[in-house]
């Protein structure tokens, strides 16, 4: 954020806490009616909760529409606790102006009580579209789609379809695209806008639409829509059921948020813990979703601590070489996680196939050796002349860190695709798997190196 716009919010923010404090409620809406939705979302994160919710309320009041598209920019969970302290009809009114995928999206976060009673306040039509979509599982093609979208049949012409885009284009999110079907609704083809506006007005749109169209069925997994989209660059991307009937469309806007929602999921759990922990922030909830990764490094712990108490005879002789354990394991763990982050990410956005198991494997292997050999002999060198070890002791540390690194780098890259290739999601079992593998072998190959170069 730049100097200007930081003085500009905090100027705002002022002005805003001012007009609540003299209960001005239509003066707050006025002056946020001046910035963009997701300006004035952000600005909620600087308010109490107090505040947060008399700005709401007084835009659920006197602007529905403007709040539903400040809702649709905020987190579910921050969404449902600003929704609660409306009455029925200002819910409904909210609620109701949102397109029908945003509104199943915060409907289903509630529980089945008040999901009834929110669907009863609404029109028939939206509680109808909004049902629909909750019957599709989770993350599918089917739950975040937008029922409502602009097609046309294969025997109209340009000039008809223009002229039918203008009459219904308000009711339409996302008009980038002209989809053709047949009297049975099927999905025959597309249209850009662009294509439909420098078309013949009287020659029929399907002598000029695209058949080969991209699309999603309403089962597909939300994030591999998204990489369909990400790879022919699509503006929207049109969803069909099992009869190939077009049934909905999702939006650039979503996939966007897709994204980051995958993403962020895919980081959580590579650290071993979860969103959920964030939003709800509970002291319990979030120990309860930590204690299984931990209980995976606690296991790892035990194993690590028999291996160094089955060669304890060796640290008696030569008590140094604990001194070196945590840097050789600390490396390891380092090169481990760098080698899982990049392909759980590579994975997730199709950027690495699991038929490349083998060359992927192979050069991070060869990235790991030659780091392994630098900091090894870097390593081996300062305990050399700088605590004045024996030659065999540096030689020692020098070899087991480039074992460890190796280690890390084939467990790091051979872990998430396997995991991946039995159908396994690679970013909950990386973590653990890899801090506990890495950290025994590492440690024994370190002991049974010291036995070998040391105490022979």
């Amino acid at each position: 954020m730049s100097a200007h716009e930081a003085q500009t919010r905090s100027v705002l923010l002022e002005s805003l806490r001012r007009l609540l404090r003299r209960g001005a409620s239509g003066h707050v809406v006025n002056l946020l009616s001046k910035f963009r939705p997701a300006d004035v979302a952000a600005l909620f994160k600087d308010l109490n909760e107090r505040q947060r919710r008399e700005v709401f309320v007084a835009l659920a009041s006197r602007d529905p529409d403007r709040a539903a598209l400040v809702l649709r920019e905020l987190n579910v969970h921050a969404g449902l606790e600003l929704l609660d302290v409306l009455d029925k009809e200002q819910r409904a009114m909210v609620m109701g102006a949102l397109t029908p995928d945003d509104a199943a999206e915060l409907i289903s976060e509630m529980d089945e009580d008040g999901r009834q009673e929110l669907l009863e306040t609404l029109r028939s039509r939206e509680a109808r579209e909004i049902r629909h979509l909750l019957e599709y599982g989770e993350e599918t093609g089917g739950r975040i789609m937008n029922p409502e979208f602009f097609a046309v049949k294969e025997t109209v012409t340009a000039a008809e379809a223009i002229t039918a885009l203008q009459d219904r284009g308000a009711e339409v999110e996302v008009p980038f695209y002209i989809y053709v079907v047949d009297e049975r609704q099927h999905l025959l083809g597309v249209l850009s806008l662009r294509q439909l506006l420098l078309v013949r007005p009287g020659e029929q749109v399907s002598h000029t639409m695209t058949t080969d169209v991209v699309s999603a069925t309403t089962d597909m997994d939300q994030e591999e829509i998204a990489r369909l989209v990400a790879r022919y660059d699509l503006l929207a991307i049109p969803v069909v059921d099992g009869q190939h009937r077009l049934v909905g469309v999702i939006a650039i806007d979503d996939i966007i948020d897709v994204l980051k929602e995958e993403a962020t999921e895919d980081f959580y759990r590579l650290a071993g813990t979860s969103e959920d922990e964030r939003l709800h922030r509970s002291v319990f909830r979030a120990v309860r979703l930590r204690i299984p990764w931990l209980l995976a490094s606690l296991a790892g712990g035990l194993l690590a601590s028999q291996v160094i108490n089955h060669y304890q005879g060796v640290l008696t002789k030569v008590v140094i070489l604990a001194g070196f354990i945590p840097v050789i394991l600390g490396m390891g763990g380092n090169i481990g996680t760098q080698c899982s982050t990049i392909i759980v990410r590579g994975l997730a956005t199709g950027r690495i196939e699991i038929r490349e198991l083998w060359r992927v494997i192979f050069r991070e292997v060869r990235i790991a050796m030659i780091l392994g050999v630098i900091y090894g002999t870097l390593l081996g060198l300062g305990g050399l002349f700088l605590l004045e070890i024996s030659p065999s002791v540096a030689l020692l540390i020098g070899l087991s860190l480039l074992a460890s690194m190796l280690i890390a780098a084939l467990f790091g890259s051979a872990l998430p695709m396997l995991l991946s290739r039995m159908g396994v999601d690679p970013a909950v079992a990386t973590g653990p798997l890899i801090t506990t593998s890495v950290d025994v072998m590492a440690i024994a190959i370190f002991f049974q190196l010291a036995v070998l170069l040391v105490l022979d």
